[in-house]
């Protein structure tokens, strides 16, 4: 049921893209976000369009709402829409999905064993924006809980941007899987 109604986002989105080519060209030649074979293969149309944001850092489309990027993001097999990701052009910083489903953006690149090849690591970027500006040669957190999952079942290693982003990286692992078990207090030591 949630895929027909991420397709029919999907579609949506297309229709906005189709009106919005000529302020996203110049959006992504301000922001150098070019198109590279890996973007392809994690997202799918990117453009500018009018959201409105809601709580638990969910959007939705809204004609007379802030201007912000949004993107298909693809699922493991770099095919299948999982999600619709978005930043407000004011907040690049500030991640938002309209159904909350996409941990990691790139997960196509991420799972694949090929970007672990020879000691490589998987650099996972602040945000989005960060990640299209370097050429998407990486990962960025849209949704922490489940890309929390999803760090920890990667086939390599990943690279964080800095020390500080290193930390936070750790915590938000650790967070997740803090008191995932449990021990009776009346429990013994097996013989």
């Amino acid at each position: 049921m949630i895929y027909r109604q991420i397709l029919s986002a999907c579609l949506e989105l297309s229709k906005i893209a189709e009106t919005a080519m000529s302020e996203t060209f110049s959006y992504r030649k301000v922001e150098g976000i070019r198109s590279t074979p890996t973007m392809s293969d994690c997202t799918g149309i990117l453009t500018l369009a009018r959201i409105a944001v809601h709580g638990n850092d969910r959007f939705d489309f809204d004609p007379v709402g802030i201007e912000a990027v949004v993107f298909e993001a693809m699922g493991e097999d770099g095919e299948t829409p999982i999600d619709l990701v978005a930043w407000p052009i004011d907040c690049p910083w500030h991640v938002l999905t309209m159904f909350g489903r996409c941990g990691l953006i790139g997960a196509f690149c991420a799972f694949n064993p090929a970007t672990y090849c020879a000691g490589s690591v998987l650099p996972i970027y602040r945000s989005p924006h960060e990640l299209f500006r370097c050429g998407f040669n990486g990962s960025a957190i849209a949704v922490p809980h489940i890309a929390a999952w999803q760090i920890i079942d990667l086939p390599g290693r990943v690279v964080a941007q800095d020390l500080r982003h290193g930390i936070q990286l750790q915590r938000l692992i650790e967070r997740n899987f803090r008191g995932r078990v449990t021990v009776p207090a009346n429990a013994r030591w097996a013989a």
